[in-house]
């Protein structure tokens, strides 16, 4: 933290932060960035300054489908579609600690990483049709954005909430006939930060740096992801 503003108590000068930013402010490439104190919180001394790089948007757009959208309860039964993604890897960790059943959908080679991560069935994407597999779950979180809003909702029981990443305005009209399709918009609050800053620390979510570079050789790094580079695991560009 390098400056605050009026007003603000939770945090001073010198203080490790970590969390998210406004969309208009941008900045993800800056060597510095204008935050709300509420899209903050305090990085545990236990977790390095890439792994709590990871934890901001993922995390938050997992709480804010999991527990603000989804009251997920102990004994539910959850699907992560995109189990081994950015915010599925945390969607199935914060579900896993909220005590649900977790089953989630990658391909073939992730298989054992979603495992580790506390998935129990997991399904290839690329030989399963996952909107004909024969379970019913009380939420269906498409994290990767490929299932339709139809496919989603057909796999939920008497109840469930389909949770769909991919906000439009069509599925904000949808929802509100039709309770069970939740759009998510990745929102911040400190509780929300507060919560991943302790299950961080406590060795209970955790999101796995693949690959840091230096900001000169970010551009390469964006071009070489556009053009289908794959990952085990968030790629950080490290400031000077």
């Amino acid at each position: 933290m390098i400056s605050v503003g009026p007003g603000v108590t939770r945090f001073k000068v010198g203080d490790a932060v970590f969390g998210s930013a406004k969309i208009k402010n941008g900045g993800a490439l800056g060597e510095a960035v204008i935050a709300p104190e509420t899209f903050l919180a305090r990085k545990p001394g236990s977790v390095s300054f890439e792994e709590a790089a990871c934890l901001g948007t993922p995390g938050i757009t997992a709480w804010n489908g999991l527990v603000d959208k989804a009251n997920l309860q102990a004994g539910a039964k959850v699907l992560i579609n995109g189990c081994t993604g950015g915010v599925g890897e945390s969607a199935g960790q914060i579900a896993r600690m909220l005590g649900a059943e977790v089953s989630g959908s990658c391909s073939a080679q992730q298989k054992g990483r979603a495992e580790q991560l506390g998935v129990t069935q997991v399904y290839d994407y690329r030989t399963t049709d996952i909107s004909k597999i024969a379970d019913r779950f009380d939420v269906v979180y498409d994290t990767a954005g490929t299932m339709t809003v139809a496919a989603g909702l057909g796999l939920l029981r008497k109840g469930g909430v389909y949770l769909d990443i991919n906000p439009t305005p069509g599925k904000f009209i949808r929802a509100v006939f039709d309770r069970r399709l939740k759009p998510i918009v990745c929102t911040a609050r400190n509780d929300i930060l507060d919560g991943l800053a302790r299950s961080a620390s406590d060795g209970k979510l955790r999101l796995p740096v693949a690959l840091t570079v230096p900001l000169e050789n970010a551009i390469a790094l964006v071009t070489a992801l556009e053009q289908g580079r794959k990952l085990n695991g968030k790629a950080i560009v490290s400031m000077p």
